[in-house]
C-alpha cells in the first residue's frame, strides 16, 4: 500500500510540470464540461434520447447522476491540485475519500429498486391529494412535505433527486466523521484511513443506500450539531433540530447537551423546532403530525408482522411470542422495561464519566456515543441499516482498546454490527441485537486514556504522510 500511494503521490508532485500539468486537466475539463452542456441544450430531450441506449435494469436519472457526480468530483480535484491545497498533512484524506466516492457511485449507479422510497412516494402523494399520511410512514412530516414539491416532476425524477441527495450526503458523512474522529483524539491521517475502511465495509452504508433511507441525512446533522457546539450554537441547535424533524429520535441527544447547562443552546433547539414544524403546518395544517404519532403508537404497541431482522426489543419479544404463549401476552410490558433498563444504564455510565472531563463540550462529547445507543435500541423497530448511528459509539473505543479480552469483544460486535451481511434466520438473525451493548460495556469498563498500540499508528499514519512527496 506504501509503494502505491507514493507512486500515485509523487505523479502529483508539486513542482513546476505537475502544475502545468493540472492547469491543462482543469482548463481541459472546463472546455469538455462547456460542450457536454451546449450539446444536451441545443438537442434536447427528444432528439438525445437516440443517442442514449439503456440496459433493462438501467435508470436513466441515476446514471445520469452517477457519471455526471464522478464528473464534478474529477473537476473539483483538478481544481484543488492547480491551487495547491493537497499537501501531505490532507494527501491521506483525499484519498481515501476518493475511493468511497467511487466505489459507491459505481455500486449504486446498479441498483434499480430502492425499497423505502416507495413508502415516502406514498406519503407525499397523500399530501399533495390532502389525505392522511399512510400507516407505513413512522417519520415526522417534514421529509414528505418536502418530496410533495419535486413529486409533480415525475417519480422518476424525484427518484433522481433523492438519489443524487443521498449521495451528495455520504460524501458530505466522510469529512465530517473525519472531523468528529479528530474531536476524540484521532490524528488527521489515522482518522482517514479508519474512516474510509469504516465506510468501504459497511451493510449499514450499503443498506441505507439500497432503500433510500434517511439515515446519512439525519447522521449528517447529528454529526453537524456535534461538531458546531462550540462554535455556533444557532446553527448547532439548528442541525438537531432537522434531525429531529427528519427522525423523532434523535431528540434523546438534547440530554448531551443539556448536561453542559448552555440554556441558550436549548432555547435555539425548541425556536428551531417551532419553525420547522411550521413548513408543514403552513401548507398541509396540523393532521401530518397527528397521523405520525398514530402511526407511531401502533407500530409500538402493535406487531402485526414479524420480521427477524428487526433488532428492536419490540421485534425480539413479539417476535417470542410466536414460540412461547407466555411472550404473546407480555411482549410489550418485556420490551419497554428492557429500554427503561438500558435508559437507566446508560444514565449511570454518563454520571459516572462526567467528571473525568472539564474542558467546555466536553460532556457533550463524552456522553453523547453512550446517547447514540440509546437513541438507536429504544426506537419500536431497529433495522439493520439503523446501525449507522452507531458509527461513533464503536469508532472512538478503537484508542481505548488496550487488551485482548477488549479487542475480542470489539472485533465480534463490529463482525456482528458491520459486516455480517443481512439475513432472517431466527434467533441468529439478533446478534446484532448484541453488539450495542456490548460497546456500551466497553464504554463503561475502558478509560480514555490512549493505548500505546493506538499512538504508534497515529505516529505510523503522520510519518507516512510526512514522507510523501508534497510540498
Amino acid at each position: 500500500m506504501t509503494v502505491t500511494l507514493k507512486v500515485t503521490v509523487t505523479f502529483f508532485t508539486m513542482n513546476s510540470k505537475t502544475t502545468q500539468a493540472s492547469k491543462t486537466a482543469l482548463i481541459s475539463w472546463g472546455i469538455i464540461s462547456l460542450l457536454i452542456t451546449i450539446s444536451i441544450v441545443l438537442m434536447g430531450q427528444k432528439n438525445l434520447e437516440q443517442f442514449i441506449v439503456t440496459g433493462p435494469y438501467t435508470h436513466l436519472g441515476v446514471t445520469f447522476s452517477a457519471v455526471t457526480l464522478s464528473w464534478l468530483i474529477f473537476g473539483v480535484y483538478a481544481y484543488l491540485f492547480d491551487t495547491k491545497k493537497i499537501n501531505a498533512s490532507n494527501i491521506l484524506m483525499h484519498i481515501g475519500f476518493l475511493i468511497v466516492a467511487f466505489t459507491f457511485l459505481n455500486a449504486m449507479r446498479e441498483r434499480s429498486e430502492y425499497g423505502d422510497f416507495s413508502y415516502y412516494i406514498e406519503a407525499a402523494n397523500a399530501l399533495i391529494k390532502d389525505k392522511h399520511l399512510p400507516a407505513t410512514y413512522f417519520y415526522p412530516p417534514l421529509w414528505a412535505t418536502l418530496l410533495k414539491y419535486i413529486l409533480p416532476y415525475g417519480e422518476k425524477f424525484a427518484l433522481t433527486a433523492v438519489w443524487t441527495l443521498n449521495m451528495l450526503s455520504l460524501f458530505l458523512l466522510y469529512f465530517l466523521l473525519h472531523s468528529t474522529l479528530m474531536k476524540y483524539s484521532f490524528s488527521a491521517n489515522s482518522a482517514s484511513f479508519i474512516v474510509t475502511a469504516f465506510l468501504l465495509t459497511n451493510t449499514t452504508i450499503f443498506r441505507t443506500l439500497g432503500y433510500m433511507q434517511v439515515n446519512l441525512h439525519v447522521l449528517n446533522f447529528i454529526l453537524g450539531s456535534i461538531l458546531l457546539f462550540n462554535k455556533n450554537k444557532f446553527i448547532s441547535a439548528l442541525c438537531l433540530a432537522f434531525a429531529f424533524h427528519l427522525k423523532a429520535s434523535p431528540l434523546i441527544l438534547a440530554f448531551a447537551f443539556l448536561l453542559e447547562l448552555n440554556f441558550t443552546w436549548l432555547i435555539w433547539l425548541a425556536f428551531h423546532i417551532l419553525w420547522i414544524s411550521g413548513i408543514t403546518l403552513y401548507t398541509d395544517g396540523i393532521s401530518p403530525f397527528f397521523d405520525f404519532y398514530n402511526n407511531a403508537i401502533a407500530l409500538a404497541s402493535q406487531r402485526g408482522f414479524s420480521t427477524y431482522r428487526d433488532v428492536s426489543f419490540d421485534g425480539f419479544f413479539s417476535t417470542l411470542g410466536q414460540f412461547n404463549g407466555f411472550f404473546s401476552t407480555h411482549w410489550r410490558t418485556l420490551a419497554l422495561a428492557s429500554k427503561l433498563s438500558l435508559g437507566l444504564i446508560a444514565l449511570f455510565i454518563i454520571f459516572q464519566r462526567l467528571s473525568e472531563k472539564t474542558k467546555p463540550g466536553a460532556r457533550m462529547f463524552n456522553s453523547m456515543p453512550i446517547l447514540l445507543i440509546l437513541m438507536t435500541m429504544s426506537s419500536p423497530i431497529v433495522w439493520e441499516h439503523h446501525g449507522i448511528f452507531l458509527a461513533l459509539p464503536f469508532l472512538i473505543l478503537l484508542p481505548r482498546l488496550n487488551t485482548p479480552t477488549n479487542w475480542t469483544l470489539f472485533i465480534f460486535a463490529y463482525f456482528f454490527q458491520f459486516i455480517i451481511p443481512t439475513f432472517d434466520f431466527f434467533p441468529w438473525s439478533y446478534v446484532r441485537l448484541i453488539a450495542p451493548f456490548v460497546i456500551l460495556f466497553l464504554l463503561w469498563k475502558t478509560s480514555d486514556q490512549e493505548s500505546t498500540g493506538f499512538q504508534k499508528m497515529n505516529q505510523w499514519f503522520n510519518d507516512l504522510s510526512q514522507s510523501l512527496p508534497l510540498k
